[in-house]
């Protein structure tokens, strides 16, 4: 995370904790996408969180990333996880004017 140097330890756990969806409730969100024939943005949005846990499983059991792998994997998130708002801002709310 950006802000590890910045903000102090126990509100970055309380954001870690409010913040978290396990695998579980991804993959969850993901049946329950395709019982109800959602549309693939909401496909889409439930996979926004899990590319970060991808990041972090691979730092921890396959390789180790760099600090500077790091900021730039999580900085490459950060700008898709925009891109996304702004395209399905776009899409849902500005489409018709």
């Amino acid at each position: 995370m950006l802000a590890c140097s910045f903000v102090p330890d126990e509100l970055l756990s309380a954001a870690d904790a409010i913040m978290f969806a396990s695998p579980a409730t991804t993959g969850g969100m993901l049946v329950a996408s395709r019982l109800f024939k959602l549309c693939r943005w909401h496909k889409a949005a439930c996979l926004i969180p899990f590319s970060s846990q991808l990041e972090g499983y691979i730092d921890t059991f396959v390789i180790t990333f760099t600090q500077q792998e790091i900021i730039i994997i999580n900085t490459a998130i950060g700008l898709a996880t925009l891109a996304f708002l702004v395209v399905a801002f776009r899409h849902f709310f500005a489409h018709g004017k």
